[in-house]
């Protein structure tokens, strides 16, 4: 039931592949972690404690554990504490002490700075580390369009001249012979072209294929980008020689100043000017300044895109408008920085004395581009930083923590894994006994199979991105791993290709938000713009769809800048030795899409994404996902779940009634997934559990308390990685609220009508009696699915 064995369909795919199918025999249950951070892994923890406070051995009961991001630091968690204690590491106990191992993920709230200054420049070091990577790769380009240019014009006379010698004949076309010529050329094609086009009618166009017609379109719009390339080459001499006259008039300023004033002022004034000027340091600082800023905010630009989209008033168009230039101001400032370096180089080498200046310049390319070679594919990332904090946050070592409160009853620490392992490496493979596959780990048989959920971008891919998904669904877990797109290898294959692959990796990676590159989240203006600043957690790994014949020492899968050139220019495939890996958000945030490829009858899902408008984003993107991939129809009533929660407000908290004893849910909604025909010609459905976190006004002072304080609680934002003792226990308490009251019956939930299948209430009462609860809970609830309208 847990070992997931892939299976070969005989149905292919867009490239003529097998299309694989998971085993799914079995009447499986799951539960799904959602996205959302440092938020959601709190509120996940809430929600197993409150599963475990109604039935303790709840995990028992679990045959998947599928995680996102924020859940992944959760899943993982639990997976090393079960590995450390046998049973789930983080129960919620009344009159007692905490474990020591939820001691210590309080303590990492905080998780990217818990020791606070130190910690903070770490990571501004690790930034500018792989920033000067970004620059040794762009610097060996750069050197060598300089030393080009310096060849083409190595004085400064030659700049009034052509940047490419023109033949006599073209003497009358003025500064840019060769742009005016390549135009000419592109017209005249055209021009041809149409006429053939108008023939049609005697069958001339017909006579052509339709592929070689398309193929002649791509073709004239890559004519059309050289057209272009050339008069953007043709410019540069006369930039540089306005460059050169420019950079007279700080002299001839300061000269017809000194007059008046000391020769040293005279001096310091020209020295001013100079840095002020085109191309200065100030301008870079600014310029630079200007960009980090708005990349921090891009996503907020985003979002207001967004929520404008249908305003029609003069404030909405102003506020999408207003965004939209500031997205475009973000992609223009970077590459326009990289121009004025590369304009600063050719202007210092003119001010020196040639012949030797390009000599000089094509030397030290060729060191840059020689250092860069060296450079893996992983080196300039953010990862290992991201990794490292979240390992020690959330992968803790009972053995270094000491063992827990004997009136607790939990294992002694000694009595699972032997002294000494080191849980930071640990791998998914681990989980199973070395040389069999189908055995598992002593300490992890009764446990859930754990699924971490990244996306795999795939922007340039010819087959997969028709629909401008950008990404596929790619899973790690203690069998095999990948996507459809790249195929599936066993994990312990690919751990033994690339040793770095661990649990700390792949929920790093499952978490990685941000990236230049954000599957369906991303934004193709600022791709560039994030890549060269840094701003990028995600991860290359060795595509599974060359495991067989993966060769370690491969040379193309580890030079670093071919792969970091992809991420740039947008345009990563699934036919690359390394593949590149972000957060499963950027595909599926709530963790669900790989149980229902399962067809799992029974899902429980926390879903703890940033929701503050209440529209169920991810849900509804998983509902389209779903039918058009799978065939597979979902039916929730989330509604009701909406509204109850706009009641509650700051001014508001026990909602707009008023009176607690009328606010007992909706928190969650049961559903029905429909999973179509079976293999015997019966409709196969399952039942999906659905806690969102949100409020109703039934909450603790505690929750209540700090919304008073902080209005967009429950869905503060995403980029608050840094939780204090106080949110993340309001966030943990909530998912421990819902889960704990749903489970054991006291709550509403939001219902399909009774009516909806002929045994509808039936299967809601099986899907819970299979997750072990208590007779009485499950007629509770049950009672209220029969008098659902």
């Amino acid at each position: 039931m847990r070992n997931d064995i892939v299976k070969r369909s005989a149905g292919k795919d867009e490239r003529g592949d097998d299309i694989p199918q998971l085993a799914s025999d079995l009447p499986i249950s799951g539960l799904a972690l959602s996205g959302g951070g440092i938020r959601s892994a709190a509120f996940s923890l809430g929600v197993m404690q409150g599963l475990e406070a109604v039935r303790g051995d709840f995990l028992d009961n679990l045959d998947y554990m599928s995680t996102v991001s924020g859940g992944g630091y959760m899943g993982g968690s639990v997976i090393a504490g079960l590995l450390q204690k046998g049973k789930f590491p983080y129960p919620s106990l009344l009159g007692k002490q905490e474990t020591v191992g939820t001691k210590h993920i309080r303590d990492y709230a905080s998780y990217l700075n818990p020791h606070g200054f130190g910690d903070v420049l770490a990571g501004l070091i690790t930034l500018a580390r792989g920033l000067l990577i970004n620059a040794v790769i762009f610097s060996g380009v750069i050197l060598t369009l300089v030393a080009a240019t310096v060849l083409l014009k190595p004085t400064k006379d030659s700049l009034a001249d052509p940047l490419f010698p023109a033949p006599s004949c073209l003497s009358g076309l003025g500064w840019f012979p060769w742009t005016v010529v390549a135009f000419a050329f592109f017209f005249a094609v055209q021009l041809a072209y149409t006429l053939i086009a108008l023939r049609s009618g005697s069958g001339r166009m017909a006579e052509i294929r339709l592929t070689t017609r398309e193929g002649s379109d791509r073709l004239f719009t890559w004519f059309l980008r050289a057209c272009f390339l050339i008069f953007a080459l043709e410019c540069q001499p006369y930039v540089l020689l306005a460059m050169v006259t420019v950079a007279d008039w700080p002299d001839k300023l300061a000269v017809a100043a000194g007059k008046a004033i000391e020769p040293k002022h005279v001096n310091a004034l020209a020295d001013l000017l100079h840095w002020l000027g085109f191309g200065g340091p100030v301008t870079f600082t600014v310029l630079l300044g200007v960009a980090t800023t708005l990349a921090a905010f891009s996503k907020k630009l985003l979002a207001i895109l967004g929520t404008t989209a249908g305003d029609a008033s003069w404030s909405g168009s102003m506020k999408r408008w207003a965004s939209k230039a500031g997205l475009y101001l973000v992609a223009l400032i970077v590459p326009f920085l990289l121009w004025l370096v590369y304009l600063r180089l050719c202007f210092a080498a003119l001010h020196a004395t040639p012949p030797s200046n390009a000599g000089v310049f094509v030397l030290l390319a060729l060191v840059l581009i020689a250092l860069a070679l060296f450079v893996s594919p992983n080196a300039n990332s953010l990862h290992r930083y991201f990794r490292d904090r979240l390992s020690r946050a959330f992968i803790w070592d009972g053995h270094a923590l000491g063992p827990d409160d004997p009136s607790i009853g939990f294992p002694s620490p000694t009595s699972r894994l032997p002294k000494g392992t080191d849980l930071d490496r640990l791998k998914l493979s681990h989980l199973t006994k070395a040389g069999a596959p189908a055995a598992w780990h002593d300490a992890w048989k009764r446990g859930p199979y754990l699924l971490v959920n990244t996306s795999v971008n795939l922007e340039g891919s010819h087959y997969l991105n028709q629909r401008g998904r950008n990404a596929d669904s790619f899973f790690f877990s203690p069998l095999f791993s990948g996507s459809s797109a790249t195929g599936y290898a066993s994990t312990r294959q690919l751990e033994q290709i690339h040793p770095d692959l661990d649990l700390p990796t792949a929920i790093a990676i499952s978490g990685a938000a941000a990236s230049a590159n954000m599957g369906a989240s991303t934004i193709p203006a600022l791709t560039f713009s994030l890549a060269v600043l840094n701003i990028r957690l995600g991860y290359w790994l060795p595509n599974p769809l060359f495991a067989g014949v993966w060769k370690q020492k491969s040379l193309v899968a580890s030079i670093g800048p071919f792969y970091y050139a992809m991420e740039v220019v947008g345009k990563l495939r699934e036919t690359t030795r390394n593949v590149y890996l972000t957060d499963g958000g950027h595909f599926d945030n709530l963790g669900v899409y790989e149980l229902l490829r399962r067809h799992c009858k029974v899902i429980v899902v926390a879903d703890a994404e940033a929701d503050p408008a209440m529209t169920f984003d991810s849900l509804v993107r998983l509902q389209r996902y779903a039918r058009i991939d799978r065939g597979i129809l979902i039916d929730l009533p989330w509604p009701a779940i909406c509204a109850a929660s706009k009641a509650v407000t700051p001014t508001s908290t026990r909602g707009a009634a008023g009176d607690p004893s009328l606010c007992h849910g909706p928190h969650v909604a049961v559903g029905r997934v429909d999973y179509g025909l079976d293999t015997q010609g019966k409709r196969e459905y399952g039942v999906l559990i659905y806690l969102k976190s949100s409020l109703t006004g039934d909450e603790s002072d505690l929750i209540r308390d700090y919304l008073r304080r902080n209005a967009a609680f429950p869905h503060e934002t995403t980029l608050d990685q840094f939780f204090s003792e106080e949110q993340f226990e309001v966030y943990r308490a909530l998912g421990f609220h819902i889960a704990n009251n749903f489970f054991a019956g006291r709550d509403k939930a939001a219902m399909l009508p009774a009516d909806t299948l002929d045994d509808w209430p039936e299967q809601v009462g099986h899907a819970l009696r299979r997750l072990q609860l208590s007779a009485a809970a499950v007629k509770r609830i049950v009672d209220r699915q029969k008098a659902a309208a």
